[in-house]
C-alpha cells in the first residue's frame, strides 16, 4: 500500500496508541490534515526537499518530473520521504518508469491521463482538477480507479473568505476520495481548522512560496487543532410550522390515548 495512503488512512482513524511494554502505549500524535510538499524549481530542489524533510513533511510532490536519471538520483536524496512526480501527462511507459524509480503515487491531470497507466495496487493515484469543472464531471470522479483529488492553490486566497469555503464544498460534496488543496501562502490556525471541518484530507505547501517557518508553525498547528465539532448553527430536524399549515410535526397521538 502506498505509506501516503496509509498516513492518511490513519489520520482518519483518529490518534492512535502504539504497543510496548509499560501500563500505557505512547500515543502518536497525528496531524489533523496530511501536510504534503511540493518541489517546483528545479535548481533548488535538494535545498527543498531537505527543508520539507526537517519539518517532517508526510510526503513530497516533484512537479513536472520526468523519468530518468535526473529523476533517480533526486529519489536518493529523499532518503525515507514518499515521493511521487505530478504531471499534465501520464502515458503506460511514463507511468512504469517512474514505479521503477519508486514512487509512492502518482498526481496528473484527467486529459491526457492513459486509463492503462493506473496499475499496481502499492501506488496512490491522485487526479489534479480545477475547482470550476461542472459538477456532473466532479461527481463521476467517485467512480474512477483514483484515491484522491487535489485542488490547485488558485482555488482560495487569503485571507480565506466565506465564499472561499463554499467553493470548497461543492467539490467535497461531489466525492468520498482524498481531498488536497494547495496553499497560496500561510494560513492561521483558524482558516486551517476551516479546510479541517470543510473536509479537506491534506494540504500541500510550497517551499519556494512559504519559508520553512511558516511550514513548521502550520504543523505544529495541525496537531494543536481541536477535535471536529458539530455544527452547531444546523437547524433540528423538527420544524414548527407556520401560521396557516394544515399539519403538525411532532410525535403521533393514537386516538385511544385521546379518549383516555
Amino acid at each position: 500500500m502506498s505509506k501516503l495512503l496509509d498516513k492518511l488512512d490513519r489520520i482518519g482513524r483518529g490518534r492512535t496508541t502504539s504497543l510496548g511494554f509499560g501500563s500505557a502505549g505512547r500515543a502518536e500524535k497525528l496531524p489533523a490534515m496530511a501536510v504534503v510538499g511540493v518541489l517546483s524549481d528545479n535548481n533548488a530542489f535538494v535545498k527543498q526537499a531537505a527543508i520539507l524533510g526537517e519539518v517532517g513533511a508526510d510526503a513530497v510532490f516533484l512537479d513536472g518530473a520526468a523519468p530518468g536519471k535526473a529523476l533517480t538520483d533526486l529519489a536518493k536524496k529523499l532518503d525515507s520521504m514518499p515521493w511521487g512526480p505530478k504531471v499534465g501527462e501520464l502515458g503506460v511507459d511514463e507511468a512504469a518508469s517512474f514505479r521503477d524509480a519508486g514512487c509512492d503515487f502518482l498526481a496528473f491531470g484527467p486529459e491526457k491521463a492513459l486509463l492503462g497507466a493506473m496499475e499496481g495496487e502499492s501506488t496512490g493515484y491522485f487526479l489534479c482538477v480545477d475547482p470550476d469543472m461542472e459538477e456532473r464531471f466532479l461527481r463521476t470522479i467517485e467512480d474512477l480507479s483514483v484515491d484522491g483529488v487535489i485542488l490547485p492553490s488558485s482555488s482560495i486566497g487569503l485571507p480565506l473568505t466565506v465564499h472561499h469555503m463554499m467553493t470548497l464544498g461543492v467539490v467535497r460534496e461531489a466525492f468520498s476520495k482524498y481531498l488536497f488543496l494547495e496553499l497560496p501562502g500561510p494560513l492561521s490556525a483558524r482558516e486551517l481548522e476551516g479546510l479541517r471541518d470543510m473536509g479537506i484530507d491534506g494540504v500541500v505547501v510550497n517551499p519556494s512560496v512559504l519559508s520553512k517557518e511558516d511550514i513548521q508553525d502550520m504543523i505544529a498547528s495541525l496537531k494543536s487543532l481541536p477535535k471536529k465539532q458539530q455544527n452547531r448553527s444546523r437547524r433540528p430536524d423538527a420544524v414548527l410550522p407556520k401560521p396557516g399549515m394544515g399539519f403538525v410535526v411532532g410525535p403521533d397521538i393514537d386516538d385511544d390515548d385521546e379518549d383516555e
